[in-house]
């Protein structure tokens, strides 16, 4: 169609910016404490093969791939501060990944559905960065982008997106675990204990277990054991 159609020479930062501009914006200040999304390249190329370390989301004809920096300039502009800053443990770096591929997804979305383009038509790679600092390519087919540029703001910016930046977290799971005392044990005595063995806690009964969240050493709350039908349970005390 002609009207989806453009010379080679047309996919520029200087048309495809503004054009990307109002959802980027949008996106931007619903999930980032700092910063804003802009166009600091385009290339008519096809997207590279996925390498080590990166990360790559879809979201209807659009992928969008996140290097391992990306990523990590992401997730600073969405927490509004720097990773190093944080005590971060194994599941801690989970839930980041998960973190992250909602924000890639939400923003595939937000594009997606902001240009219109159908799935198999010729892509063009739009890289997107945080004050100068890279943060993804955009594989974005031309035809909703020719589109677009012709229209030349003519547009309705689409407004779907998760209510917050705290919505993507809420809807993760996390294990919880219920610890009622420890104990030490030798390697000798590790390897000697048999069914019916006694081992001693570090806690008087009736005992409280501390929970936490696995993997985390500091609970969060406290919880009375309880029998709930069947099953084992634990109710809620005040700290």
């Amino acid at each position: 169609m002609a009207d989806s159609w453009l010379p080679a020479g047309a996919y520029t930062v200087e048309r495809v910016g503004p054009v990307l501009a109002p959802m980027l914006g949008a996106w931007s200040a619903s999930w980032l404490a700092d910063g804003i999304l802009s166009v600091v390249a385009v290339r008519r190329e096809p997207l590279r093969q996925l390498s080590a370390g990166h990360m790559r989301a879809s979201a209807g004809a659009l992928v969008i791939d996140l290097s391992g920096r990306g990523k990590r300039v992401l997730l600073e502009a969405a927490l509004g501060c720097g990773l190093e800053m944080l005590d971060l443990q194994a599941d801690d770096h989970l839930l980041l990944d998960r973190f992250a591929a909602a924000l890639a997804e939400e923003l595939g979305a937000r594009i997606d559905q902001g240009l219109g383009s159908p799935a198999g038509a010729p892509s063009t790679q739009v890289t997107l960065a945080i004050a100068s600092r890279e943060v993804a390519t955009v594989d974005i087919p031309v035809t909703g982008l020719a589109r677009a540029i012709k229209a030349a703001g003519t547009r309705r910016t689409s407004r779907r997106s998760l209510a917050s930046r705290a919505a993507a977290v809420e809807r993760i799971e996390l294990p919880i675990e219920a610890v009622l005392g420890c104990a030490r044990l030798s390697v000798n005595e590790i390897g000697t204990i048999a069914v019916g063995d006694v081992l001693l806690l570090d806690v008087e009964p009736p005992a409280v277990a501390a929970l936490r969240i696995a993997g985390q050493a500091r609970p969060f709350a406290r919880a009375a054991c309880e029998r709930f039908d069947a099953l084992a349970a634990v109710r809620l005390l005040k700290n």
